[in-house]
């Protein structure tokens, strides 16, 4: 199983990083010298990777109308290694992870809901498995220090809260867990960038000394899509 990259073609294009104008639109040169303009689905720093000369994969182009920009960012060529930069897609890889048997924490859920609300806030999954319930927060992780995969890139207020909303949930006797999916697939470790938001990783340490489940693990992003890898060593 594998999560696609692309929806408008069977293999994206390369291109060329030229800049990036801001947090979520960069500017890029096709093969033909054309240059683009194309919507960045990440809005973080993207340190090491959202580099001018860097090689790119877009997908589209797409119909404008709701859309102000024809094409999408999907990885970023780092080194020799090509980084997801599509957050979304690391949300939809928890099916294909569960599936090559890299969570084997969460078991073998009968149902897989999505976007589930409760009370003001809305989860990413809820497993469902014989009448119990496990709620789940996945990470989108693009930074990387050697073969650690780092988390976040920026301060994330919104990742924080949701870790303390986990956090209680644990306390009250409820099933909960966070997933960090590294969309490269150089890493085989995982740490909190406690430097770049010491909030996120108070928070995280303090999940994980409730009972949240800290999970991670590896995709290899391919023209394919990404691909399940490894699972990663957490080093909280």
């Amino acid at each position: 199983m594998r999560v696609p990259l692309t929806t408008q073609r069977a293999r994206p294009l390369e291109a060329t990083l030229l800049a990036r104008p801001h947090r979520f639109a960069v500017t890029c040169r096709l093969a033909s010298g054309e240059t683009v303009q194309a919507h960045l689905p990440d809005p973080g720093r993207l340190t090491g990777t959202a580099v001018p000369g860097a090689a790119v994969w877009l997908d589209g182009p797409f119909a404008l109308g709701r859309r102000k920009l024809p094409w999408t960012c999907v990885a970023m060529r780092a080194g020799s290694t090509w980084v997801g930069t599509h957050s979304a897609l690391a949300n939809r890889a928890l099916p294909v992870l569960l599936a090559a048997g890299l969570l084997p924490e969460l078991g073998r859920p009968e149902r897989l809901r999505r976007e589930v609300r409760r009370g003001r806030s809305r989860f990413d999954w809820v497993l469902e498995s014989a009448g119990t319930e496990r709620w789940v927060e996945v990470k989108s992780v693009t930074l990387a220090a050697g073969d650690r995969a780092r988390f976040p890139d920026a301060v994330t207020r919104r990742g924080a809260r949701h870790l303390t909303e986990l956090t209680e949930m644990a306390r009250d006797g409820l099933q909960t867990a966070v997933v960090f999916v590294a969309q490269r697939g150089d890493v085989h470790r995982f740490e909190a960038a406690a430097e770049i938001d010491p909030a996120l990783a108070s928070a995280l340490g303090a999940a994980q000394e409730a009972g949240v489940r800290i999970l991670a693990a590896a995709m290899e992003v391919s023209e394919a899509g990404l691909l399940p890898l490894r699972r990663l060593t957490l080093c909280l």
